[in-house]
């Protein structure tokens, strides 16, 4: 019996097309769409926040937009 192996892809692959619009760092998003944030908190954290959130019904994102707010007003 034969074993089929893939061949391994050669190159760089496709390239993308002109007319399709790449998004890099210096792209600016409309200000109602919602984009990544990464950063780590503790397990313990993490799970004290969504168990918040769920208590309130709202979600980790509204949340955090609250906190943020209160932060600079009580900061600035």
């Amino acid at each position: 019996m034969a074993i089929k192996v893939k061949k391994a892809q050669s190159g760089l692959g496709i390239a993308p097309k002109m007319y399709e619009s790449k998004i890099t760092n210096l792209t600016k998003y409309p200000s109602d769409q919602l984009v990544t944030m990464n950063f780590k908190v503790t397990a313990e954290l993490r799970r004290a926040y969504k168990k918040y959130a769920l208590e309130k019904d709202k979600s980790m994102v509204d949340i955090l937009k609250e906190s943020f707010d209160l932060y600079r007003e009580k900061n600035l």
